[in-house]
């Protein structure tokens, strides 16, 4: 019975695209159309991985399209493979978000933490504390939520949240604004 179980696993892993392939032009047929919004949301989530893979990443540019998945490393075949895969229109993706290759999840909590630095060394004061940030793309502008927790030495945890805006041509910061709880 639990053969039977693992049966469409395998068949599911055998069905995968190779990302390598994807990389020479091959199965872009097969790729779904997006929006800039998804393709940004999807970047953002993007987090520094012990192994190859495991992000969102671009495949494939062509002039008209910019190809992006998720690979995954496949239990006994070589490589990394898509389940799926995406196309975004590349003039629109250009115009709405120019830095798209540069900026993504590992990019922005980067940023934020190397702008918010200062604050976590003056307030953490030897204690243990964590940050994580969300972004969001506007007309002009990323806008990034950056929250950081800090453990007091009561064992209470304290948090403290900033606004941080940046220009979503040049990436500059515009402002860090400190959020009321």
């Amino acid at each position: 019975m639990k053969l039977l179980k693992l049966i469409p696993l395998f068949l599911l892993f055998q069905c995968s695209m190779n990302s390598a392939d994807i990389r020479r032009g091959e199965y872009l047929d097969k790729a779904k159309e997006t929006t800039v919004e998804d393709f940004f949301e999807k970047r953002m989530e993007n987090r520094i991985k012990k192994v190859q893979g495991a992000n969102w990443e671009i495949l494939f540019e062509s002039n008209e399209f910019i190809f992006f998945g998720f690979p995954v490393i496949a239990i006994f075949r070589e490589g990394t493979f898509l389940e799926e895969f995406f196309k975004v229109n590349r003039l629109t993706l250009e115009t709405e978000f120019p830095n798209y290759k540069k900026f993504d999840g590992i990019e922005m909590k980067t940023m934020c933490f190397d702008l918010l630095r200062e604050k976590i060394n003056t307030n953490i004061a030897g204690l243990s504390h964590s940050f994580e940030c969300s972004a969001t793309l506007e007309e002009k502008s990323i806008l990034v939520t950056g929250s950081i927790l800090f453990r007091q030495q009561d064992g209470q945890v304290k948090t403290e949240k900033y606004l941080i805006r940046f220009d979503k041509r040049t990436l500059n910061k515009e402002s860090i604004t400190k959020l009321d709880k």
